[in-house]
């Protein structure tokens, strides 16, 4: 398994092409944080979007994938796309978390 969060994913596509590629066959991976990285980086002129990427090559090999993020389902089609959003819907199983946020100052 491989954990990793959102922004070092992104960073990694640039930093270090191959480990990138890797997490796209990793059996179980992790992504924390989805929605706090980039949608888009410039690697010579080209834009790659490495979130999406990732995800798509996941789908298609039926990959586990676990993600935590902020983002609401609505907020998930609106950011990646509803081809992505949708995608998400079918291979993942949603879990809320409805307890107050240790974040929040009371």
């Amino acid at each position: 398994m491989r954990i990793i969060d959102a922004k070092s994913m992104v960073a990694t596509c640039k930093s270090n092409y191959e480990d990138w590629k890797r997490l796209m066959y990793h059996d179980l991976l992790a992504i924390d944080d989805l929605g706090t990285e980039p949608r888009e980086v410039m690697d010579y002129g080209n834009i790659i979007n490495p979130t999406v990427d990732i995800l798509t090559r996941r789908y298609e090999n039926q990959l586990f994938t676990i993600i935590s993020t902020n983002l609401t389902p609505p907020q998930i089609s609106q950011v990646y796309g509803e081809r992505i959003a949708d995608r998400m819907r079918e291979m993942m199983e949603i879990i809320p978390f409805t307890n107050t946020s240790y974040r929040v100052q009371k």
